[in-house]
């Protein structure tokens, strides 16, 4: 056993650490192993330098484990343990990075007031450090994770978030130029000698930076460009914005890296659904182009992996202008691309899409009751299809369940999804079956404006445009 990986590991720990590992052992956070305590409460003992003749003993573990094989997975399992353990002791020697991973997780929980303040304490504590690379590549991460948080905050045209986001632009701009791109050490050197941000407010001037891009991929220029034209976006909200940034991001594909193309195309759709859900549906033809292009050059591959919900996106848009067979050609081409774990839910769930669509709801109703059997991703999805084919086929059944019934059934699914989508077909589920009820029982205690006061109130509501044409329906059928 002292020739054993364990034992060569374990002699790195210092008496002081090795006194610390065995607290980390007992510790549930790091170890639920009660095996792995045994057996290193036999070895620890031999510490630090672990020379013992009696580690070779044939029978040093018998107490542990007397089968062979099991003793060497859990001599693996130990391997892991000491890892884990010198990953935490250098963590915990890096404030900065400690910082920067807290403050991913208030974004992450949404939790914005006191992330502001972890930010502000952060930086106020980098600042008094002497400026040397490592300091410059911790602000990058602070600036990095401050840009995703900014974003990620910025709604309604919030003009002190926007002020808040294009000075952090800036600040980006100048830390990731001294740690993210292409400088050798002479160009660092260069490059921390001068504190000043490195590049003003960037003009609309694209032949410039297509030579930029020809002459230095991954330009941070380009970068921040890109970031500036989103900004506008974010901030006016007009067309011309997202077709100037939707045109930056094809000049500069081969120049950009993956996941900043993943980052803007993101934004780029989602401006594109917020128009949609406003009334605009010419954004329908849009996000078809910004799909078939970002499918084209795999943006939303994740390693070798399509995105299995950009993939659904895509067939739901595409059928919404009216090209449901070039939809059924797109799920044949690409679902193979999807990761395995997801193939057979995304397909069962596209194709009872598109079935419905067609309205052929028994076809319909078998691809997705199969999705739901599969309580995988878009089970709840399926379940919304499933209660819109019941209204459309007059299933009284379906609407005479309780909304807490309901509630219950799709609260099943909390630890997958997030409160706010729960809700939103929870919501959806209520407002339904009040609008079934009144095209059943046109004396049903609430008026057409009652239900699209509903649809109003709703703070959180899946599918709200097909609610308000169901509405639509029955005021056109008085």
């Amino acid at each position: 056993m002292k020739n054993t990986r364990t034992v060569k590991l374990l002699r790195l720990l210092e008496k002081k650490e090795l006194k610390e590992f065995k607290q980390f052992i007992h510790s549930r956070l790091f170890n639920k192993n009660k095996k792995c305590i045994e057996l290193l409460e036999l070895l620890l003992p031999f510490g630090p330098h672990f020379t013992s003749s009696k580690l070779d003993d044939e029978d040093f573990a018998i107490s542990v484990y007397s089968n062979k094989n099991s003793l060497n997975t859990l001599m693996n399992d130990v391997v892991q343990l000491i890892e884990k353990f010198l990953a935490v002791k250098k963590f915990q020697e890096q404030d900065d990075l400690q910082n920067y991973f807290l403050l991913e997780k208030l974004r992450e929980k949404r939790e914005h007031n006191h992330y502001q303040l972890v930010y502000n304490r952060s930086v106020r504590k980098l600042n008094k450090r002497k400026k040397n690379i490592d300091g410059y590549y911790d602000a990058y991460l602070f600036e990095v994770s401050r840009l995703r948080m900014l974003y990620q905050e910025e709604k309604n045209n919030n003009k002190a978030i926007l002020n808040q986001l294009v000075s952090s632009i800036h600040a980006f701009d100048k830390y990731t130029f001294a740690n993210r791109f292409w400088l050798d050490n002479a160009e660092r050197k260069n490059l921390l000698s001068h504190p000043t941000p490195f590049s003003a407010v960037l003009q609309d001037n694209s032949r410039k930076y297509v030579e930029m891009a020809n002459q230095k991929p991954y330009s941070n220029e380009i970068l921040i460009h890109l970031h500036l034209l989103l900004y506008s976006l974010l901030a006016n909200g007009q067309e011309g914005d997202m077709k100037e940034l939707f045109n930056a991001l094809k000049t500069f594909h081969p120049h950009v890296e993956h996941e900043d193309h993943a980052f803007f195309y993101k934004y780029l759709i989602n401006y594109c659904v917020e128009q949609v859900n406003k009334g605009d549906t010419s954004y329908h033809q849009k996000l078809y182009d910004i799909y078939q292009y970002i499918f084209k050059m795999d943006v939303f591959k994740e390693g070798k992996y399509l995105d299995h919900t950009r993939l659904r996106n895509a067939i739901i848009i595409t059928t919404k202008i009216g090209k449901a067979h070039e939809a059924h050609d797109i799920l044949d081409q690409f679902i193979k691309d999807v990761n395995p774990t997801y193939q057979k839910p995304t397909e069962q769930y596209c194709r009872g899409y598109l079935c419905f669509m067609q309205k052929d709801y028994g076809k319909a109703s078998d691809y997705l009751n199969g999705c739901i059997d599969l309580k995988d991703v878009f089970t709840l999805a399926s379940e919304v299809i499933i209660y819109k084919i019941h209204y459309e086929t007059h299933q009284d059944w379906a609407f005479d369940v309780p909304v807490q019934s309901f509630r219950a059934k799709l609260n099943r699914h909390k630890d997958k999804y997030s409160k706010r989508y729960i809700n939103s077909y929870i919501n959806f589920f209520k407002i339904l079956t009040c609008i079934y009820h009144k095209k059943t029982n046109p004396n049903y205690k609430k008026s057409l404006d009652d239900l699209r006061q509903m649809i109003q109130d709703a703070e959180y509501l899946s599918d709200k445009r097909w609610l308000q044409a169901r509405i639509d329906e029955l005021d056109k059928g008085k």
